[in-house]
């Protein structure tokens, strides 16, 4: 390969530059578009098998007419999984966590309680309740339709007509789902929090008998 010095020709020399530097670019936009490609592929993954999960969940616990939130159930059952692989396999667990991250920065981004800034001053609960009432006031007044019948347009329980409040249902199991991760990520401050609340009572009991 010649350099720009031992070139003859100056449209040789072109041309040459202009081939190395286009066999980078293009080889450079070919590993972004596979990391990007990929990317989207894990998260498709991860967050449809989080939403798979509560699906299955929810009806096997319909099938079997179990009224224990299904959610909830899932979510003791992944904190335990998680619980034994670290215990056994500690790879594995950060494998496993590692894997489904994509689906619960999704989760946690786009379905969260509330922002962190509005919890400072608000309650998650007070807050949802009072502004989903102060919207379907609002929206019924505007449209001489009432109260009632806004609420009814919001939930119908109907898989065929959903409204806005079935779809935020919809999502709720998945977000139960992802906590199994979060309280598995601070298991340290779960572990510490234990160790002092055993200290605390094993002195208490020293003193009293």
């Amino acid at each position: 390969m010649g350099t720009p010095e031992s070139c003859k020709s100056g449209e040789i020399c072109t041309e040459l530059l202009e081939s190395q530097t286009g066999g980078t670019s293009t080889e450079s936009v070919t590993q972004t578009l596979r990391v990007q490609v990929f990317g989207v592929l894990h998260w498709v993954v991860s967050l449809g098998l989080i939403l798979a999960m509560d699906f299955l969940l929810k009806k096997a616990f319909a099938a079997a007419s179990v009224e224990f939130p299904s959610a909830l159930f899932g979510m003791f059952c992944i904190f335990s999984v998680l619980i034994i692989l670290d215990y056994v396999v500690p790879s594995a667990a950060v494998a496993l966590v590692n894997f489904f991250e994509p689906g619960l920065m999704f989760i946690q981004r786009w379905l969260p309680l509330l922002p962190s800034s509005v919890k400072k001053v608000f309650h998650p609960i007070i807050f949802c309740a009072a502004s989903a009432e102060l919207t379907a006031v609002a929206f019924g007044f505007l449209s001489n339709s009432g109260l009632d019948p806004v609420l009814g347009y919001y939930l119908t329980n109907s898989s065929s007509n959903p409204g806005a409040g079935d779809i935020l249902m919809g999502f709720l199991g998945s977000v139960i789902l992802s906590f199994a991760f979060s309280m598995f990520k601070q298991r340290k401050i779960w572990n510490c929090g234990f160790q002092l609340e055993y200290g605390t009572l094993h002195i208490f009991r020293v003193l009293v008998h």
